[in-house]
């Protein structure tokens, strides 16, 4: 098997850009899996975390949340223009979302992924180290492409699932992905006229896990998924890392308040 130490083996190209060069944030689009869709409820509602981050920062913030997706397959199907979710809810493919917004004026400035949880699923594990390096060559592919698009890249870690010691090297698998996806702004080479990994955000370590029973908890729906609550938290978190490590440029007229 690969070994994770050539992910976090820095190259000198990695600080060729200084945090000073780092452009604003003027427009987002949260990319993922049912996190980032919001699915509550056994997916009777949904509830994405960029509507509350939208309103947060001010500038706009887009969303595609591919329940039930691997990031195994969002790498594959980067150039796919349009995608069906395990909810059989369709959405346009990431290249073409990027492309469309660059060519109506208004480009990404910014893309934040959040994905992998649904690699770690028990049966699909296997081998611990070789499931991880799967899972972050995976979300390199997906980074990658939105820097080939010229968009800057944040980096999200996995958030626990609450029943992962059931399965064996869910845990270990799942705290070896997140340790490269801390140090990606680090470890991630800047191309010239590329965007690039400009922050990660450690949402697994910030966001609190229930005492008692998830089911009397008002952050988590079950052991995977969130409550609006819950989610509207993520968007706090994910507001405030922002504010922290980039700085916000929001538009002269804010965006329209999400229904």
């Amino acid at each position: 098997a690969m070994s994770l130490h050539r992910f976090l083996i820095p190259t000198a190209r990695s600080f060729c850009v200084g945090a000073s060069a780092k452009r604003p944030i003027t427009k987002i689009l949260a990319y993922g899996d049912s996190l980032t869709a919001g699915f509550c409820f056994g997916g009777g509602d949904y509830h994405p975390y960029a509507e509350r981050l939208q309103e947060l920062l001010g500038v706009p913030v887009e969303h595609i949340g591919l329940s039930g997706w691997t990031a195994r397959q969002m790498a594959r199907c980067i150039d796919t223009p349009y995608n069906i979710d395990l909810c059989d809810r369709g959405w346009p493919g990431f290249r073409a979302t990027l492309r469309r917004a660059a060519s109506e004026g208004e480009p990404f400035s910014h893309v934040i992924i959040l994905a992998g949880s649904n690699d770690l699923g028990g049966e699909r594990l296997g081998n611990v180290e070789r499931s991880s390096n799967m899972i972050l060559q995976s979300l390199k592919m997906v980074h990658q492409a939105a820097h080939q698009e010229g968009v800057d890249s944040v980096a999200v870690t996995i958030p626990p699932h609450l029943r992962e010691s059931r399965w064996p090297g869910m845990l270990e698998a799942r705290l070896m992905v997140n340790d490269v996806l801390r140090a990606m702004p680090q470890i991630t080479p800047a191309e010239p006229g590329q965007g690039r990994v400009v922050a990660a955000i450690d949402l697994a370590n910030l966001i609190p896990i229930p005492e008692n029973s998830v089911e009397e908890d008002e952050i988590w729906d079950d052991g995977a998924h969130l409550t609006p609550a819950g989610y509207d938290l993520v968007a706090d978190i994910v507001a405030q890392a922002l504010r922290a490590k980039c700085s916000v440029a929001p538009a002269a007229t804010p965006p329209p308040k999400a229904n």
